[in-house]
């Protein structure tokens, strides 16, 4: 609902950083030191409702990643393993569930 206060979150809290030349007016292109690479789109009259959107984003070091989070003191659930990888969630804006995924 607030691209700004996302992009804060992620890159702030998170540590991702931004990459500009992918941007566009509603969105904005994101990379993180673990290998994930995705983007935030502005809520609109045109997109699902803030919220609504389950968000996976896949890490090469999925371990080393979930210990940089929490030495930060990032809220990060356990790693646990299921069938299709290994995954933890963290919280995001919008009461969206972030979920690092290794496959």
């Amino acid at each position: 609902s607030d691209l700004d206060a996302a992009l804060s979150f992620f890159t702030e809290t998170l540590g991702f950083e931004r990459v500009v030349e992918g941007d566009g007016p509603t969105f904005r292109q994101l990379k993180g030191n673990g290998g994930a690479e995705f983007g935030l789109l502005q809520a609109g009259p045109e997109t699902p409702p803030a919220g609504t959107v389950a968000l996976y984003a896949g890490v090469s070091d999925l371990r080393s990643l979930h210990d940089q989070l929490a030495e930060r003191r990032v809220a990060v659930g356990p790693v646990e393993v299921r069938p299709f990888g290994t995954v933890f969630t963290t919280p995001a804006p919008d009461g969206i569930s972030l979920t690092m995924w290794k496959p």
